[in-house]
C-alpha cells in the first residue's frame, strides 16, 4: 500500500482522504454506521480511523525527528497518560519546579502532543485483555450518540482476532520490541505491568535513556518519589483540571473532557467486566504469537 506514501509537501488532507477511501475498511467494536469514528482503515497491516491516519501518512512523509528527541509510542490504553507525565516531567524537571509544573494545570497530552494528531522512542505495553477492556470504556465515552457499541463480548472477539485501532495488538508491540532487541540504544520496551510494580526503578532507568539521569543528591533529596507523586494517578485524577477541563486531541477539532483519561488504572481490571474464559482464550493467543519472540506477558521485571 505504499502508493498512499506522497513525497509532495503540498498534499492536502483532501487528497489524503480521499486515497485512505480506496482502503480496506470495516467497523470496529460499533455498528455500522455513516461516521468517521465508526469505520477504521487498513494501512500497513494496521487499523486507523481515518483522522488519525491522515496524520500518519502526513508524518510519515514529512516529519524529521531531532536527533535527540524522545518519542512515546505505546497502544492506546497502555498507561500513555501516565507515561507521557513521567517522560515529560523527567525532562523538563531543571527548568520547571515540580510543584508549579505544567502538568498542575495542563494533561499530559498538552505537554506531549500526539504526533499523528497533532500535526505540525519509549513504547510501553500493557497486557491485552486490561487494555481491550480500558480502550473499550474510553471508546464508548468518546463515541457520537448516534454510535451504536456492539456488546462487550463482541467487541473482545474483534481484538482477539485482529481487528482494533492501532492494532492488531500484538503486531504493534512485537515490531517495537523486535526493533528494541535491535537498537538498545535507541528504543527501550517497557510494560505497564513493570511500571506499576516497581515505579522507581523504571524511572530512574527511563531519565537514564532520555539522557537525564538523577543526580546522587537529586535522589538524596527525593526528587525520583516527588516525580512519582506528581505523575501518581491518585494526583492527576485529583487535579481540577483532570475533573473538569477539557482539551482537543487534533480529530477535526474534537473536544474530549480530561477527566476521560482517568479510569482506574488497576492491574487486573478484565475481571470486572469478562469472564475467565475471555481472558484464557487471550493468554492463549498471544502466547501463541510472541511464541520464540522472548518477549513475555506480564510483569517480568527483577531489577
Amino acid at each position: 500500500m505504499n502508493y498512499l506514501n506522497s513525497a509532495d509537501g503540498n498534499t492536502t488532507n483532501c487528497t489524503y482522504s480521499a486515497r485512505i477511501s480506496l482502503l480496506p475498511h470495516r467497523s470496529i467494536a460499533m455498528k455500522e454506521a455513516n461516521n468517521d469514528l465508526a469505520q477504521a482503515y487498513e494501512y500497513q497491516g494496521f487499523w486507523f480511523l481515518k483522522q488519525a491516519l491522515r496524520g500518519l501518512i502526513w508524518a510519515q512523509d514529512h516529519f524529521k525527528p531531532h536527533p535527540a528527541a524522545t518519542l512515546v509510542a505505546s497502544y492506546p490504553k497502555t498507561g500513555t497518560t501516565w507515561l507521557k507525565a513521567l517522560a515529560f516531567s523527567i525532562a523538563t524537571r531543571n527548568r520547571f519546579d515540580l510543584s508549579s509544573n505544567p502538568l498542575e494545570t495542563s494533561i499530559s497530552h498538552q505537554c506531549i502532543p500526539f504526533l499523528e494528531l497533532e500535526i505540525p522512542r519509549s513504547p510501553s505495553h500493557k497486557d491485552p485483555t486490561d487494555t481491550f477492556v480500558s480502550w473499550w470504556h474510553f471508546a464508548r465515552k468518546r463515541a457520537p450518540e448516534d454510535v451504536e457499541f456492539v456488546p462487550i463480548e463482541e467487541g473482545f472477539q474483534q481484538f482477539a482476532e485482529g481487528y482494533s485501532l492501532y492494532g492488531p495488538y500484538w503486531e504493534h508491540i512485537l515490531g517495537y520490541w523486535r526493533a528494541s532487541l535491535d537498537r538498545p540504544d535507541q528504543i527501550l520496551f517497557l510494560k505497564y505491568e513493570d511500571l506499576v510494580l516497581n515505579t522507581s526503578f523504571y524511572v530512574k532507568k527511563l531519565a537514564d535513556f532520555i539522557g537525564s539521569p538523577f543526580s546522587i543528591e537529586e535522589e538524596r533529596d527525593g526528587v525520583v518519589e516527588r516525580i512519582i507523586d506528581l505523575c501518581s494517578f491518585k494526583h492527576m485524577s485529583g487535579l481540577e483540571v483532570n475533573k473538569s477541563g477539557e482539551h482537543s486531541n487534533g480529530l477535526d477539532h474534537v473536544t474530549l473532557p480530561n477527566s476521560m483519561y482517568f479510569r482506574k488504572a488497576e492491574v487486573g481490571d478484565w475481571k470486572n467486566h469478562l469472564p475467565a474464559k475471555m481472558k484464557e482464550q487471550m493468554d492463549q493467543i498471544m502466547e501463541l504469537k510472541l511464541r520464540d519472540s522472548g518477549l513475555a506477558l506480564g510483569s517480568t521485571s527483577n531489577p
